[in-house]
């Protein structure tokens, strides 16, 4: 009951009602009331006295709830001020923490008085793997670590593989018409996908790859090929110990 709550915070805080009362300038028979007859009952006016002192919101109480007084600002912003937060509310992940990040160099470089340019920190050229053998859209090929190649991403190129850890190539047609043989997959590293997600999975005691759209249906796991002339792969029972998701692949570039 809040009215108890309500005793128990002042007790707490004021460690008697009466001392409660004198401190906030209501009568103590004011606030023995509220608390014995219940809020909903009080005069609105006391209601806020009380809320004020205690620090409390007015509206919680009302619903029953005991919770922080809430401050609500206004704040008058201009034009420029509101098309720049509808442009950066209609931004998503990476894109927004570039702008808060832009941002926060800017307000370091305001406190330098002599300044007019902001000084970027610079980055190091992204490494970025690229396995050497192929993924199977077709029957699956053995994925294996050490058969690697090492690359550095030029920054014009950055962008591109930002949210992807390594990239592989992918082997056959299962995929087509979306995805052919010899384009490159942009995948990022995980260990679970979503229903209906694109990835890099291994199945099977050999370490087979293989490229297919994963759908779970039931308490099975369907690989999913894009092409009709080939039939979805269907693991289920103790068969899902042998499947490993190798990652999710984020993005495919045709082949080049």
């Amino acid at each position: 009951m809040v009215e108890q709550e309500l005793r128990e915070l002042i007790v707490s805080k004021y460690k008697s009602v009466k001392a409660f009362s004198e401190e906030a300038n209501l009568p103590y028979t004011t606030v023995d009331s509220i608390l014995k007859r219940g809020v909903e009952r009080a005069n609105v006016k006391n209601i806020i006295k009380l809320c004020q002192a205690l620090h409390i919101d007015t509206d919680a109480l009302a619903d029953g709830r005991i919770e922080p007084r809430r401050v609500k600002l206004k704040i008058a912003i201009t034009p420029e001020e509101k098309e720049f937060l509808v442009k950066f509310r209609s931004l998503h992940g990476m894109k927004k923490n570039t702008v808060l990040a832009v941002m926060d160099l800017a307000c370091t470089s305001q406190l330098d008085s002599s300044s007019n340019t902001i000084d970027f920190p610079t980055r190091t050229r992204p490494e970025w793997t690229v396995y050497d053998q192929q993924a199977s859209a077709g029957n699956g090929i053995s994925l294996w670590e050490e058969r690697a190649t090492k690359y550095y991403i030029p920054e014009s190129g950055a962008d591109c593989v930002r949210y992807a850890d390594f990239g592989i190539r992918v082997s056959g047609d299962s995929m087509e018409p979306r995805i052919s043989d010899g384009d490159l997959a942009l995948v990022h590293r995980q260990n679970t996908l979503d229903n209906g997600d694109l990835g890099v999975l291994v199945y099977g005691a050999d370490g087979e790859g293989t490229l297919k759209k994963y759908i779970q249906r039931g308490n099975s796991v369907i690989l999913h090929p894009f092409n009709p002339a080939y039939e979805e792969l269907v693991i289920k029972g103790e068969e899902l110990d042998h499947l490993y998701i190798a990652g999710k692949v984020v993005e495919t570039k045709a082949k080049w």
